[in-house]
């Protein structure tokens, strides 16, 4: 097999991991109904993070603690997203799925299949990231590059 035939077949395979990633990601939902969900959820999460820093904070919002908690949580969904994620995938392939072991003698390389799954939840989770920021900025008015304090 010559190398352009096997980038071929990886990028091929990749493509339908993702895409296998993104339709399980969405519970196979119609794109419509998955947007309104991938819109809501960050926000309301972040709603909740909110409350609780207003509560001990007695409702500051102004200031570089409020931003940094605010980015940093936001940035955080990465790490739940792709340490949970992709051991997520393998157990629920695994065990509710049971296809790990025909994914895994298949013809297609099994870190492919992970990496193109991953793509999916980084996908979903830059989103989540986007939409949590945007509202940050746009209701709460801050930077998020605040300027150097002497």
């Amino acid at each position: 097999m010559s190398m352009r035939e096997e980038i071929l077949r990886i990028w091929s395979a990749l493509r339908y991991a993702a895409w296998l990633g993104w339709q399980m990601e969405s519970n196979w939902a119609r794109p419509w109904l998955f947007a309104v969900y991938a819109f809501l959820k960050p926000i309301s999460s972040t709603l909740i993070l909110i409350v609780m820093y207003l509560v001990i904070t007695g409702g500051k919002t102004h200031g570089d603690l409020f931003v940094f908690m605010f980015v940093g949580n936001a940035f955080y969904m990465f790490v739940g997203s792709l340490i949970n994620g992709i051991s997520q995938v393998i157990h629920s392939d695994r065990e509710h799925y049971r296809v790990l072991k025909y994914i895994y003698i298949s013809p297609m390389n099994i870190y492919v299949y992970l990496f193109g799954r991953g793509l999916a939840k980084v996908a979903v989770t830059s989103i989540a990231v986007t939409v949590t920021l945007t509202f940050g900025i746009l209701v709460f008015h801050f930077s998020l590059c605040p300027s150097l304090r002497g």
